[in-house]
């Protein structure tokens, strides 16, 4: 029995996503065991919530994979959840990570198949100075790794694009609802164009509602690469105006892999199934990703993973992910909420590294 530690969040800040990502992995589980297995054996999950501290949910996984044999590790977790679980697995079995970071992860053993900011914002920040003339952009964001490295990140890409940062601030993981407003307000007086929202889950849901209970979404427009559709549900159809995303998936994307993994999700839940989202769909492709490096590389050792990796191209849902020099390429959409969908506005120019 191949065991594989699913590390998604149940509670929190990013609770919302974490219903979706099981779903979706017990789907790929199922279609694994229904072909070989990995290396001839059948797969189980080990579901490890990822809401907590990050050191607690680190402690977690170091038990079960010292205690129950963990053989790999995946799952959508924010990236201070990952930096505390890499030096637990040491290297020792291959991590998976599929979600949106900030990039330049080199541990050993480690696979970011995530959107990074390079590929997911500058060349939004590009189109919408294009195309909506945006030129003067405030960042705000969770105080955690990925939005304050990101944001370091966005503000170079300002100005390297000749656009105007008018500032950046930050509030606590699930900050209080007067921080938030304050942070909206900071938006308004900057008098930026558009705002670059870093925020998890409900965090981003609780600054949106703010954003637009003071009527500022009529006047900047907002862009995150961290806005799904049940973020979008919990935010409010009301409340979209001029509020776009990025990523490698949407739900309402047309390509014939897209279509069969959704028409597979509803066949495998029905009615009731949890809405289908960037976070799932990364997170059932990162277990067809151990598959087939497994299949390829002869077996779950690192170096074996490793070998496998390198120049690879998988097909998932998404579309291609192509293996380069310790990175990951692929495709990156905008997308625009239309009521309560992300309706795709274009395909972005491809990533440089």
């Amino acid at each position: 029995m191949i065991r594989i530690g699913l590390v998604v969040p149940q509670r929190g800040p990013t609770g919302m996503f974490g219903p979706s990502c099981v779903a979706a992995a017990r789907m790929a589980v199922e279609e694994v065991n229904q072909g070989a297995g990995i290396v001839g054996q059948a797969v189980e999950l080990v579901v490890i919530d990822a809401g907590g501290a990050p050191e607690a949910v680190a402690d977690a996984v170091e038990h079960q994979m010292l205690s129950g044999g963990l053989h790999a590790v995946t799952g959508w977790h924010i990236s201070s959840v990952r930096r505390a679980i890499i030096p637990r697995l040491g290297g020792r079995v291959p991590y998976v990570y599929p979600a949106l970071y900030e990039g330049g992860e080199a541990a050993l053993g480690t696979f970011c198949t995530g959107e990074v900011p390079e590929a997911q914002i500058r060349p939004v920040l590009e189109w919408m100075r294009q195309n909506l003339g945006v030129s003067r952009w405030f960042i705000a964001g969770s105080d955690y790794v990925w939005p304050r490295q990101t944001a370091a990140a966005a503000a170079e890409f300002i100005r390297g694009l000749g656009l105007e940062l008018a500032g950046t601030d930050f509030v606590p993981l699930g900050a209080s609802g007067a921080e938030v407003s304050q942070l909206v307000g900071q938006v308004e007086r900057s008098g930026a164009h558009g705002v670059l929202m870093l925020f998890p889950g409900q965090d981003g849901v609780e600054f949106n509602r703010r954003f637009s209970a003071a009527g500022l979404d009529s006047s900047v427009l907002r862009f995150s690469p961290l806005l799904e559709e049940n973020m979008l549900m919990a935010i409010g159809a009301d409340s979209g105006e001029g509020l776009f995303t990025s990523a490698g998936y949407f739900r309402s994307a047309a390509s014939a892999g897209a279509m069969d993994f959704q028409s597979r999700f509803a066949a495998a839940y029905g009615t009731e199934a949890p809405a289908l989202n960037s976070m799932a769909e990364s997170t059932y492709s990162a277990l067809h990703v151990i598959a087939a490096l497994a299949q390829r590389g002869g077996g779950l050792s690192v170096p074996q993973m490793s070998w496998a990796a390198e120049g690879e191209v998988l097909e998932v849902p998404r579309g291609e992910l192509r293996f380069e020099d310790g990175n990951v390429r692929q495709d990156v959409y905008l997308a625009a909420a239309e009521g309560l969908d992300l309706s795709i506005v274009d395909k972005l120019e491809p990533q440089r590294f």
